[in-house]
């Protein structure tokens, strides 16, 4: 508006005022007269003005504004901007570098698999059983625990340390003479060669104590199956006293073969001819015609050979049974 002003000023002495035929006055044309009587060139020309005025303009408030602002910020030296320019273009290569190299790295392929059970290394078990046929009879699922033989009570019986505590303990499924009785010294001193002052295995059958309160208890010394040894060496019987009977049908086995090759108590004697006492010291008087030693270890009809033989007197066996009829073992 501004250039249009000066234009239509600085030519209004060349204009020929029009009668416009309203008694207007000469010299008194108003400034909107005066821009109807400007020709097109010069609108053209005045607003080409009014654009040049109007940047001019802006340029100088924003070189003012630019001013301020920089007048507030620190002067950085040249040699910061270029360390700083050349810091940036290292860190944008080495960026497009590192993708590069990762675009060029095949991904691997994810395959699915079973998940690894973990593999514990075994340790020695002190409380293992020795792999020998005689001990398969032994439970695996009872409580086992190591003891210290401290002391010998007789064939079937010791004395044992666990945890500092001391026990008395009897042997499952035998039975043996006790001191001063026949065998009974020979029992307690093929017991002591097996167990004394070692330490043993001790497994549990089915009851933890006996009527006299003595652990029941397998037991194992090194190799040997104490209670099958006891009896395979003829120093005791087989005993089966429910419900501790896992392995009754062991001992008796290893008994029938102590008997069948005479090993301990289990030795031949001369059998008297019928109607003749027995001559020798290890049997039993009240069994005349037969040699059956006397207890113990106590013995039933099962556990001999001899069948419709003649008792008398104690019967300490009770093969007589309840008819006392003087035959024992009838059938």
């Amino acid at each position: 508006m501004l250039a249009l002003y000066f234009t239509a000023h600085l030519n209004s002495s060349k204009l020929v005022e029009p009668d416009w035929g309203i008694g207007m006055q000469a010299g008194s044309t108003s400034f909107v007269d005066k821009l109807r009587l400007l020709s097109t060139r010069q609108k053209l020309l005045a607003s080409f003005m009014g654009i040049v005025v109007a940047f001019c303009s802006c340029s100088f408030l924003f070189s003012l504004v630019s001013a301020g602002r920089n007048a507030s910020a620190p002067e950085v030296p040249l040699e910061e901007l270029v360390k700083t320019s050349m810091a940036e273009i290292l860190l944008t290569n080495s960026a497009v570098e590192t993708r590069t190299a990762l675009s060029a790295t095949p991904t691997p392929a994810f395959t699915p698999s079973e998940t690894a059970s973990a593999t514990l290394t075994p340790t020695e078990d002190l409380a293992q059983i020795p792999a020998r046929a005689e001990a398969s009879c032994v439970p695996t699922n009872t409580e086992r625990v190591m003891a210290h033989v401290v002391a010998i009570v007789d064939g079937d019986s010791i004395t044992v340390e666990i945890n500092g505590q001391v026990f008395d303990l009897r042997y499952i499924g035998i039975d043996t003479a006790e001191r001063g009785q026949p065998y009974g010294a020979e029992a307690s001193s093929l017991n002591a060669s097996l167990v004394a002052n070692k330490t043993v295995l001790l497994v549990k059958d089915v009851s933890e104590v006996d009527q006299f309160g003595r652990l029941l208890r397998y037991v194992f010394a090194g190799e040997y199956f104490v209670n099958y040894e006891l009896v395979r060496q003829g120093a005791g019987r087989a005993s089966d006293y429910p419900p501790d009977s896992a392995c009754a049908a062991t001992f008796q086995q290893a008994q029938i073969q102590a008997m069948s090759v005479g090993l301990g108590f289990w030795v031949p004697t001369s059998t008297p001819q019928p109607g003749q006492p027995t001559q020798s010291a290890n049997c039993d008087p009240s069994y005349p015609t037969v040699c059956i030693p006397p207890p113990p270890p106590d013995l039933d009809c099962p556990d001999i050979t001899y069948k419709n033989f003649t008792v008398i007197g104690a019967d300490p066996h009770r093969f007589d049974g309840s008819d006392n009829d003087g035959v024992g073992c009838e059938g």
